[in-house]
């Protein structure tokens, strides 16, 4: 190999290092030559002696690139390709043929390849084309990538709230849905917990909204450390919360749990503009002892924090 070969390898030896390719040829010396033009230049190199060989290490390696002859004894390359390119569309796929026939290129085109290497091999056009289809790959790889943060993004967003970080309502519901049905699958108690940050408008309106926002995001933390992992948290309205907490015994540990609920989100919350006192109101039903639907369980839920709100506030009631 000259000296312009080696550069040319040498440029695109860190792109290539990212993907695995699969080399499909009859003859063992160009087998043996371009491994050893490219064996250490991919990520992994695998080497197939027939187009029967090649479909069986792609489908058990899926590697991310072919290159391979079209003609070969039995199944030649192209038939080779349109059936990799039937079970992985994407796979970029380059062909090498002695011939130049016009039937074999409309034939390379309708099946999809995407490039094409005369016979014999030239060396700076095998990395060049090498080269521009690992720069597609990459690109097309970075654009999924791309994508994907994107929609994971956006589930998180439509998923969670934005003041506080918490699942919101929408993710409140589906989760209470799915969390029924694993207690009555498992046999299995459940408890909600709707809680209400006490006198939530009149924080925003003495203290302003970013100390409100502050709050929710104080009591939010303070809940969280209370449950400990056995529940997830909910934020549902401007100044409530719901808990779901799963595999409770019984009514007397519903209750326990409410009482350290309660505990944890009475502080003071020092901001800026002042210090404010922080208290919940905390209404607890457990499905299926008390409530035996969905609908029983929040509505049950709900009537015990009507009933702690209209108790005085910063306190907990437990629906029996």
């Amino acid at each position: 190999m000259n000296r312009k070969n080696e550069e040319a390898g040498n440029v695109w030896e860190a792109p290539l290092k990212e993907f695995t390719l699969l080399f499909v040829e009859d003859d063992p010396t160009t087998r043996e030559m371009i491994e050893e033009l490219l064996g250490e230049k991919v990520k992994t190199f695998f080497s197939a002696a027939s187009a029967e060989e090649g479909l069986e290490i792609f489908g058990r390696e899926h590697p991310d690139l072919v290159l391979t002859d079209i003609s070969m004894p039995g199944m030649d390359g192209l038939t080779m390709a349109a059936r990799m390119k039937e079970s992985d569309p994407g796979i970029p796929v380059i062909v090498m043929s002695a011939f130049n026939k016009r039937e074999t290129l409309l034939r390379a085109i309708n099946v999809g390849i995407d490039g094409f290497l005369p016979k014999p091999i030239d060396i700076t056009q095998l990395f060049r084309q090498c080269e521009k289809t690992a720069s597609q790959l990459q690109k097309i790889r970075f654009a999924e990538k791309e994508l994907h943060a994107q929609l994971k993004e956006l589930e998180r967003k439509a998923h969670h709230d934005t003041v506080t970080r918490l699942p919101n309502r929408h993710r409140f519901e589906e989760d209470l849905e799915r969390r029924i049905e694993e207690s009555d699958r498992e046999g299995t108690s459940m408890g909600l917990f709707l809680i209400d940050l006490d006198d939530f408008k009149q924080i925003n309106d003495r203290y302003g909204h970013p100390a409100g926002d502050e709050a929710l995001r104080a009591l939010a933390k303070r809940i969280d450390r209370a449950i400990d992992r056995r529940g997830t948290l909910y934020r549902i309205g401007g100044d409530e919360y719901a808990l779901l907490a799963g595999k409770l015994s019984s009514v007397k540990e519903l209750q326990a749990l409410a009482e350290k609920l309660q505990k944890f989100s009475r502080f003071t919350l020092e901001t800026e503009n002042g210090a404010i006192g922080i208290h919940c109101s905390i209404g607890a039903c457990i499905y299926p002892d008390v409530a035996a639907n969905r609908l029983q369980l929040l509505k049950k839920a709900d009537q015990a924090l009507y009933r702690a709100k209209e108790d005085g506030k910063g306190v907990s009631r437990i629906c029996h």
